[in-house]
């Protein structure tokens, strides 16, 4: 009978196969978070997506440097036109379009959500998860009503790009605040 000793190399080795596998996943429920969108043309050029509330579970998750590298990674791939973003879209438009707003605080929410997770003392995981990607989710729409506001006025935005939103996210919020462990 033989015995395989692991070698610090072979260790190290299968932790970064562990996490590029986790980072592809990351990936790829970012993508789909993405491409299942209902768009409602009439009422406004933003879809209705998991996308945003998935994005602020990722630093909660993650830490802020590697949900920093998921999220900038996903948008990179969109920025270059895979069709993976809302709709099935990709492409440098979508970032100087109407919803570009909302992807650039996609990129900076790590720095803003794990830092006040840490800081918040809320003693219910729950309940502080709640808090700090609500409050994220508040400076999405402000990001995103903000650059919308270019394009049609700030009243419009609003009614476009903020009050159909405000109910699904707290929703989508109390799912995923459900994840974290308490």
């Amino acid at each position: 009978m033989s015995t395989i000793a692991l070698t610090p190399s072979m260790i190290q080795t299968n932790e970064r196969l562990h996490q590029m596998g986790r980072f592809v996943l990351i990936n790829l429920a970012l993508i789909l978070s993405g491409l299942f969108s209902i768009y409602l043309p009439s009422i406004s050029p933003v879809p209705f997506t998991l996308q945003a509330q998935l994005i602020f579970f990722l630093p909660l998750l993650l830490g802020r440097r590697v949900a920093f590298y998921a999220i900038a990674a996903y948008l990179l791939e969109a920025a270059l036109g895979l069709p993976i973003s809302a709709g099935a879209g990709g492409g440098i438009m979508k970032f100087v379009g109407p919803t570009a707003g909302y992807l650039f605080f996609f990129l900076i929410s790590p720095f803003v959500i794990a830092p006040l997770y840490e800081r918040l003392k809320i003693e219910n995981k729950r309940l502080r998860a709640f808090s700090v990607m609500g409050i994220a989710s508040l400076l999405n729409f402000i990001f995103g009503v903000a650059w919308l506001s270019v394009f049609m006025g700030l009243q419009q935005a609003i009614l476009c790009g903020f009050l159909p939103y405000v109910l699904g996210d707290f929703f989508k919020l109390i799912f995923f605040s459900r994840l974290v462990k308490n």
